[in-house]
């Protein structure tokens, strides 16, 4: 919010600026003396203030809506989003067996049921996108109310951050090879303790 108003009020100066220069080059080749720049003054100004907001927003790159284009995942951020799902595994396996048993049944049930929510959807599109967003959204919402003074001893800590993980590989967002790494660390994590 605070940069959407910082890019409106360098609208409101490209604003300021363009009415400097209009105002400028009607007095220069002597404008000023016809009838329509005397009497529609609020007319120019209508136009040349969105002009000035957009080229605010135009320029940095922002969005007057609040909406934004995706970013792409960088490599180090796919390397990172993978290391955090080997710790997480790794405190999964320091569970008791009676909690791996339950977080993985758990795990197990709740990625069937993301993923009905998008079988049989084209892929790629902007609906599968859209519910995708949507599931890692509420997981990481579950995961980051999951935290307790546990902290990665919790196993539903660790249920949540399983699942915000594997959500991330379904999305389609990272790198290939990162994508099979995380779905082979998860379903591993599930065969070993559902038996």
């Amino acid at each position: 919010m605070i940069k959407w108003i910082k890019v409106f009020i360098l609208g409101l100066i490209f604003w300021f600026i363009l009415t400097f220069i209009y105002g400028f080059v009607i007095g220069m080749f002597n404008l000023g003396e016809l009838s329509f720049f005397k009497s529609n003054s609020y007319l120019h100004n209508f136009i040349l203030y969105p002009i000035g907001i957009w080229l605010g927003f135009k320029i940095t790159k922002t969005s007057f809506l609040g909406t934004q284009k995706d970013i792409p995942i960088t490599k180090l951020q796919n390397e990172l989003i993978v290391n955090e799902l080997r710790g997480t595994i790794k405190d999964a396996y320091k569970l008791n067996k009676n909690d791996r048993k339950r977080v993985a049944t758990n795990v197990m049930n709740q990625m069937l049921t993301y993923v009905s929510e998008i079988e049989g959807l084209p892929k790629p599109s902007k609906k599968v996108d859209e519910i995708c967003k949507r599931q890692i959204r509420e997981a990481t919402i579950k995961r980051q109310n999951a935290i307790t003074s546990l902290g990665a001893k919790n196993p539903e800590w660790i249920k949540a951050a399983l699942i915000e993980s594997f959500l991330h590989a379904n999305s389609g967002l990272l790198e290939k090879k990162n994508i099979e790494i995380m779905m082979d660390l998860i379903s591993g994590f599930i065969r070993e303790n559902t038996k």
